[in-house]
């Protein structure tokens, strides 16, 4: 429910927002997951054609996850206030007696201050505490840009005697209710986050390649398709490159007798991988701790749910060992290899390459090397990568300019066979 709330002396008007409720028992979370991906799902593919293929897609996702994700709950009893009780009268039933009977009260209103997404305070989460209690949740907030000043939970307290004991244990109850369940609920909103933010991308991508594959119908049959648009978005004043979509081709070259993907589309699956890191380098708590094979994780999960007729697989067998990350067609001919590393030095780099270059067989010809680098001056290790890869014995060239230093498009030849390249994108994410 909502109201007003006026600020005496003053013009200001705050809306307040309270709902009373039985805390993290109300709602299941198998519930509530379903209603916030509905939601997630609604909010995206609400957007028009024109928006989704002109959106800056890396801001647009953040924005929709900034919109969704759920923030800490943090309960502050240790700021617990109650206003001088009310005292009331209230029948009681004596069960022996079978007598009723009236008897004088002592009312305490509690008013605690909390904040972060006050919609978890309904959430029974998967692990839970066989306890709860009614209590009312209320927000003031700024009516014109929700900034919320001010949030905190409400609780009747009665006491049937004026007796200090009696009132600090059933205080002590109460308390006990409301945060029995709080860390548990905290742990399933950070996994439910990181649901949300791969479900976003998922979405978007899912979406646009729609819009793509529609377009590209309607130039197929002489519909003409404006490819240029006067809108405006305000999420994205940079217009950028559209993705094409993603694909399969038998390309029929000499030598090759297996699919090959294009040279777009491996520039498509290192844009992805690189605009996903990208993304999550602005919260530590997505890479936070994690290892080589956690973070590889992250990164297959996008590549799954963006590619079609595409196994996205880690710690595949190779030639020569396992690789990381290694795209395969459905006939099983790979198609991508790449292979992830934490910066531990220049030698690690070479080593890495080395690594890289033994999974291959003659055929691959599209890798990759993905360095996450854990220390602070990430633009010396820039430099240190750009330098060391190219006293490698098996590199030929850069392929793009060093201004963009944290990506290198690199060719270089097989160790047994000069004439023969392969291509490789070492990019590099600073998850300090």
């Amino acid at each position: 429910m909502c109201a007003a709330l006026f600020m005496q002396g003053t013009h200001i008007q705050y809306n307040m927002r309270y709902d009373t409720f039985q805390i993290f028992a109300t709602m299941h979370h198998v519930d509530f997951d379903g209603t916030k991906f509905k939601e997630i799902k609604d909010e995206i593919l609400g957007r028009s054609k024109d928006y989704i293929l002109n959106v800056d897609e890396i801001e647009f996702q953040d924005a929709i996850y900034d919109k969704f994700k759920l923030d800490k709950l943090v309960i502050l009893v240790d700021q617990l206030s109650f206003n001088t009780p009310k005292k009331s009268n209230k029948f009681f039933h004596d069960r022996f007696s079978g007598k009723d009977f009236e008897k004088e009260i002592y009312e305490f209103d509690f008013k605690i201050p909390f904040y972060g997404s006050s919609d978890l305070l309904k959430v029974k989460p998967p692990t839970f505490v066989m306890t709860t209690i009614e209590i009312q949740a209320i927000t003031i907030y700024e009516p014109i840009e929700p900034i919320i000043k001010e949030q905190y939970l409400k609780v009747v307290l009665e006491v049937y005697n004026a007796d200090e004991k009696e009132f600090e244990e059933r205080k002590k109850e109460i308390l006990n209710k409301i945060t029995a369940n709080i860390d548990n609920v905290n742990q399933y909103a950070e996994v439910l986050n990181q649901r949300i933010k791969a479900l976003i991308i998922q979405t978007f991508q899912k979406r646009k390649e729609q819009f793509i594959k529609e377009n590209d119908f309607f130039k197929a049959i002489d519909l003409k398709v404006n490819e240029s648009t006067t809108t405006f978005f305000n999420a994205s004043p940079i217009r950028k490159k559209k993705i094409p979509i993603p694909k399969i081709e038998d390309v029929k070259k000499k030598y090759f007798d297996s699919p090959q993907i294009t040279d777009e589309i491996y520039k498509d699956v290192n844009h992805t991988i690189l605009n996903y890191c990208k993304s999550i380098e602005q919260k530590p708590s997505i890479y936070k701790d994690k290892d080589e094979e956690s973070l590889r994780f992250l990164i297959l999960s996008v590549l799954e749910s963006r590619y079609e007729s595409i196994t996205a697989t880690g710690e595949t067998f190779n030639k020569g060992g396992r690789s990381d990350i290694l795209l395969k067609y459905q006939d099983g001919s790979n198609l991508y290899v790449a292979e992830c590393k934490i910066w531990k030095g220049e030698k690690m780099v070479l080593e890495a390459i080395d690594q890289l270059i033994s999974y291959l067989t003659w055929r691959d010809s599209k890798t990759a090397l993905i360095i996450f680098v854990k220390t602070i001056d990430f633009s010396n290790v820039l430099d240190k990568i750009e330098k060391i890869i190219q006293t490698h014995k098996n590199f030929i060239k850069l392929m793009n300019s060093s201004t963009d230093k944290t990506s290198l498009s690199c060719a270089f030849n097989f160790p047994d066979d000069s004439k023969k390249q392969f291509f490789m994108e070492i990019m590099s994410f600073h998850f300090n």
